[in-house]
């Protein structure tokens, strides 16, 4: 996939919009707290989790990460939370002996409120 050059016009689909839960981790990967809190080291791992909790579909088709942060509910974001440490594909993985774990605290520090 090519990236586009200057003056063309990027995909809209790539974009997160302004207040959803992709645009908020966008923002955090910019911040201090990102940027000199997290090693270098667990930044992919950091980053897969990100995108699996942006790629997580709600009941009504959605991804998570196309939501707005406000629609995310304490009870929504434990939900979540759950699906994706209990989910079918972790699971799968446990049985096969792979281990498959968030970094230290990042699941927690993502609860919206």
């Amino acid at each position: 996939m090519e990236r586009p050059t200057q003056g063309e016009p990027i995909e809209q689909a790539k974009i997160a919009r302004y207040g959803t839960i992709d645009w908020l981790f966008r923002q955090y990967k910019t911040e201090k707290a990102y940027t000199e809190k997290v090693s270098p080291r667990l930044r992919p791992d950091y980053g897969r989790i990100m995108q699996m909790l942006c790629d997580t579909v709600g009941k009504s088709g959605r991804r998570i990460g196309e939501r707005q942060i406000g629609e995310v509910t304490p009870r929504a974001a434990d939900k979540i939370y759950e699906k994706i440490i209990n989910g079918p594909a972790l699971q799968t993985a446990s049985t096969t002996g792979a281990c498959l774990t968030s970094p230290p605290g990042l699941l927690s520090r993502l609860q919206i409120a």
